[in-house]
């Protein structure tokens, strides 16, 4: 049994090297620090692809033997065409897209843009590949043997490259082939058919809004900013007038659940009912940067379309690139992970630390330094970067001590030692780490005597699966965090309040906003004081819930227009359509009005 092998194997492998380096700069131009591995994952995922479709050409080259060459060819055909997608979108093939496939405006873009410098590039450099090939690669047949071990090699390297494959250290672009970026897409994230104009019309008459497949806007004129807005935002300009350089500070905490907080952390507790308290907030997704996307920039982020770790590029209008005053971002992990650091910096964070910026004999977790470590560190620059300013900062810090597998660091009190054989789950322990955590940072504030100058919003970025004390749905223990709004301009002005109305992370965005008077673009956002007249996002497979009816929706449930007649499945259909598109750009958002 002898076919022809060599020649195509090594022919695809060079065209898709030589589309990998050209398409680069386009798929991940702020791209840095480890470049290495992004070069060895990708390689190993063009080697894995190059051979699958050689043992498709194999038995092609049973009844056809110029198969191998003639493929060659199309490969080529098909290469370029994507790379001219790449170079316009900044991004690998999406099914999204592939719809486009239909639309002549987008066929007629296509072949115009065969004609760009780089793709002229990649073309000529294909053909001249593709012309050697048959002088380098002379042999063209292999024995059952050798098609058995290069099969066996083949799938080696698979394994090593699904081991590399980790998508917090390698930008998501350049992990893989085009051809199984394709598959994978396709498979996972089926296209979402826009709304009709009729549906639409639906949607726009049951939420009092004007929808359009590209956004919506407000009908009604928003009423008077609510009295707790209102207070707290005259305070932080009194502290502004008396040059004070006031601090707005926003505490993402690891994994911190609403429902274990009455039981694991009593200095939450204590701090949120000295100011004000939610056991309704959710968060927008089970991942860390859906929710820094949410607090920094009001952004609807999720797992499906994370803007910081698929597309940094992408340029947010968020808090800190709304401003000319100073603004940090700490974390306790590693700030290559999730491309975070990178993000911040494109969307104008001026202080960046990450877990690479601070001294490797700190007390660690496996995720990153501990969490007294970190408020240590972050309480000693705190007063640095408030001199710093010109006016105000603000900021965000990021713990990582309560996460899987909820290791307790060296760090901890014997208190919470003692108590490690004892617990049903590892995570109370470290939750209650945490709380202490933030305890630690709010004294240190106060000894410096920046807390009677700040506001503070200490929220959990999501929740997990361990068990609870309480009986408690999954969504529950996922999407429902612990939250809180407190500081010294806090607790000076408004009452304390308990809020059990269901509210979103991104409404801690447009409550920053409103606070340091920027023009924030937080879409679906509302003020997080006021009942919730729009969904409230949760990402249990990118669900929906909505407070009116007490209703939960699967988005991915309602992707052909006979699954949808509810105004809550026209909704969900209408949201996964249009974060597909502000994924990529495509869609910008518009100027939405915020309801109060």
């Amino acid at each position: 049994m002898n076919m022809p092998l060599p020649r195509f194997f090594w022919g695809a492998l060079g065209l898709f090297l030589i589309h990998r380096w050209a398409g680069w700069l386009h798929l991940a131009p702020e791209f840095y620090g480890n470049v290495a591995r992004s070069v060895v994952v990708g390689i190993l995922s063009d080697v894995w692809i190059s051979w699958l479709l050689t043992l498709i050409v194999l038995m092609l080259g049973r009844v056809w033997k110029g198969a191998w060459f003639v493929s060659l060819l199309l490969l080529l055909v098909g290469l370029s065409g994507h790379q001219a997608y790449v170079g316009y979108f900044k991004s690998q093939i999406l099914p999204f897209h592939l719809t486009y496939l239909f639309e002549w405006a987008f066929l007629r873009s296509q072949l115009t843009s065969l004609f760009d410098p780089d793709v002229i590039l990649f073309s000529s450099l294909g053909m001249v590949w593709v012309s050697v090939v048959p002088f380098l690669f002379k042999k063209d047949q292999m024995g059952l043997k050798g098609l058995l071990l290069g099969s066996g090699v083949i799938l080696g390297a698979h394994v090593i490259h699904i081991k590399y494959k980790i998508q917090w250290f390698v930008h998501e672009n350049l992990q893989s082939n085009v051809v199984e970026n394709l598959a994978v897409k396709f498979l996972r994230e089926p296209f979402v058919e826009g709304l009709t104009e009729t549906e639409l019309s639906q949607l726009s008459t049951y939420y009092g809004l004007s929808f359009s497949n590209s956004g919506f806007t407000r009908t009604t004129k928003p009423a008077t900013m609510d009295k707790e807005v209102q207070l707290i935002k005259h305070a932080w300009e009194r502290s502004l007038a008396d040059g004070h350089k006031p601090i707005f500070l926003f505490v993402l905490m690891e994994g911190q659940r609403e429902v274990d907080r009455k039981s694991f952390q009593p200095h939450i507790t204590q701090l949120g009912q000295q100011g004000l308290l939610f056991e309704g907030m959710t968060s927008t997704g089970t991942v860390t940067r859906g929710g820094q996307e949410a607090l920094f920039c009001g952004y609807p982020g999720s797992v499906m379309s994370s803007t910081m770790r698929n597309h940094p590029e992408i340029r947010l209008k968020c808090l800190p690139n709304l401003t000319e005053e100073s603004s940090f971002w700490i974390h306790g992990g590693m700030g290559l992970f999730d491309a975070q650091k990178v993000f911040w910096e494109g969307q104008g964070v001026k202080w960046r630390y990450a877990m690479e910026d601070f001294a490797s004999e700190l007390p660690m977790t496996p995720w990153g330094i501990s969490d007294f470590s970190l408020m240590t560190l972050s309480g000693s620059k705190i007063p640095h970067m408030v001199r710093e300013s010109r006016k105000y900062s603000f900021g965000m810090i990021l713990t990582m001590s309560n996460h899987i597998p909820w290791v307790l660091p060296s760090d901890a009190p014997a208190s919470l030692k003692d108590q490690s054989s004892q617990v049903t789950s590892p995570a109370w322990l470290t939750s209650s780490y945490a709380d202490m955590a933030l305890n630690k940072l709010v004294s240190g504030l106060k000894s410096d005597g920046i807390w009677k100058n700040t506001i503070l919003i200490a929220v959990g970025d999501h929740g997990h699966e361990t068990p609870s004390l309480q009986n408690t749905s999954k969504e529950d223990k996922l999407t429902r965090i612990s939250a809180l709004i407190s500081g010294g301009l806090v607790e000076a002005t408004v009452k304390p309040r308990v809020i059990s109305e269901p509210a979103s992370q991104k409404d801690l965005a447009y409550f920053a906003a409103e606070i340091m008077g920027l023009k924030l673009n937080a879409p679906l956002s509302q003020s997080p004081f006021a009942p919730r007249t729009i969904p409230v996002f949760a990402d249990l497979g990118e669900t929906l819930y909505f407070p009116l009816n007490q209703k939960t929706i699967k988005i991915r449930d309602v992707q052909k227009k006979g699954s949808r007649h509810q105004p809550e499945e026209l909704f969900a259909a209408w949201y996964h359509r249009l974060i597909q598109e502000w994924s990529l750009n495509l869609g910008v958002p518009p100027e939405v009005t915020p309801s109060p």
